[in-house]
């Protein structure tokens, strides 16, 4: 039994719980404690869209009412919520609309829906018509919005030495191939710098089988006797397969989302007229006209 305890001692001395993390995290036994505190203020959000042509037609795409959507990882902060460009954009991100941007086709949101990191159920998420701030060359967006009532993570935009935790997001599936797919944490330490003018932190992905969804990047703080609270630092964002740590400091708020708004025929989304599919151009760039349905 002595040799057991022995061995044990001298693993856990080879990781002590605050060295930075190496190419080869070592996931920590306080996992469950700091997923337990994070969970909470992460959620899913499915972005729809819809295309308009000059003549103030709505199409959608595949027989349904909204041309493309797209999932990404949403975090409550005080004041609304973060998530990335994919949601604020969506249009940019879609192969399928490639084929339209000349078209004469505007995108616009239609639908924006959430669900929580424990649950399965998508529901109503206010989006349109909220002003946001950008985050790291709009690698992010910061949505002001009242919707959860103040709950959230508070941010840290503080600079120097930060001794936070990784909380990374996985899954079985994408949650494009499986909306309703259980989700589950990977937590560690991992000691960042935060300089200013430098708002991208290269960090190693963990080693998983799951996809990776998403994640973010937290600070603990002791807010009293026997009180600990986690800050957001920052949001994990993946570029050609490499992950970073893109610091959660948002800019001023722009207003508005997407295209300048003009005075279009008013289409409640929940019961829209019928929707086109757009028509497909030729290959000399002209519209195939389409029989209404």
């Amino acid at each position: 039994m002595k040799r057991i305890i022995t061995a044990v001692l001298l693993v856990a001395a080879a990781f002590p719980a605050g060295a930075q993390h190496t190419a080869f995290p070592v996931l920590s036994p306080s996992q469950q404690f700091v997923e337990d505190a994070v969970t909470g203020g992460i959620m899913i959000v499915r972005q729809r869209y819809r295309l308009q042509d000059d003549k103030s037609k709505y199409w959608g795409f595949n027989n349904n009412p909204w041309f493309g959507e797209n999932y990404t990882i949403g975090v409550k902060i005080q004041g609304g919520y973060m998530v990335s460009d994919k949601a604020v954009h969506p249009w940019n991100y879609d192969p399928n609309y490639d084929n339209y941007r000349s078209g004469g086709y505007r995108p616009e949101i239609l639908e924006t829906a959430c669900r929580p990191a424990t649950d399965s159920l998508f529901s109503e998420l206010p989006f349109a018509g909220s002003g946001y701030r950008e985050i790291s060359d709009k690698k992010f967006h910061a949505i002001d919005s009242g919707f959860f009532n103040g709950v959230g993570f508070e941010t840290d935009n503080t600079g120097g030495r930060k001794e936070g935790w990784l909380v990374w997001v996985i899954a079985d599936k994408t949650i494009a191939e499986a909306p309703a797919t259980a989700l589950s944490f990977i937590c560690y330490r991992s000691e960042l710098t935060f300089t200013d003018g430098t708002s991208l932190y290269d960090v190693k992905g963990p080693s998983t089988q799951k996809k990776i969804i998403g994640g973010i990047y937290v600070l603990p703080v002791v807010t009293g006797v026997g009180r600990v609270t986690f800050r957001l630092a920052g949001m994990l964002h993946a570029e050609k397969e490499k992950w970073s740590v893109v610091r959660a400091v948002a800019g001023n708020s722009t207003g508005g989302f997407g295209p300048p708004k003009e005075l279009t025929p008013a289409i409640n989304p929940k019961d829209p007229e019928p929707v086109q599919d757009v028509p497909v151009p030729d290959d000399g760039g002209k519209k195939k006209k389409k029989r209404k349905q």
